[in-house]
């Protein structure tokens, strides 16, 4: 009788996890679809980025995407290129790799959700579907291996 009832435990968290990570996988669908229908390849977003990575010290910025590939990094409040203080280099040079697009942010979303983090969490704009915030904490045990975006404003 007891294995029946362990089984069953099992058998429900299951069911439960699936039905988490298929919600999580439809709602990225979802929103996915919404911003594809807006047709714009050409786009600007501010970004903040919180991690522990060299180039999330550079955010809140303005990625600037051009026939849907980041084409500038720019200061936020002042709209020039970011500079690297150390040596007045553009973070674009340096770090621009590291700053997705739109569909960067969905890309690393599906990577998260398709079973490679431990927890994702996101929310979509409910009109034109770009994540707002995303917060993924890729190891259950591990310090340091969280990331976060924040989508502070979208101009098409």
């Amino acid at each position: 009788m007891k294995n029946i009832f362990t089984f069953l435990a099992a058998a429900l968290i299951l069911t439960s996890l699936f039905s988490c990570h298929q919600r999580a996988l439809n709602e990225l669908e979802s929103n996915r679809e919404k911003w594809d229908a807006l047709n714009d390849s050409d786009y600007s977003f501010d970004l903040d980025i919180s991690c522990f990575c060299a180039h999330s010290g550079y955010t809140p910025a303005t990625v600037v995407v051009q026939a849907d590939t980041v084409a500038a990094i720019l200061d936020i409040n002042t709209g020039q290129d970011l500079l690297v203080p150390s040596d007045s280099s553009l973070v674009f040079d340096v770090y621009g790799e590291y700053f997705p697009t739109i569909d960067g942010l969905f890309d690393e979303i599906d990577n998260a959700v398709r079973g490679n983090a431990d927890k994702v969490k996101v929310t979509y704009d409910e009109d034109q579907g770009y994540p707002m915030e995303i917060s993924i904490d890729w190891m259950k045990f591990a310090v340091d291996d969280e990331s976060a975006y924040t989508v502070l404003a979208v101009r098409l």
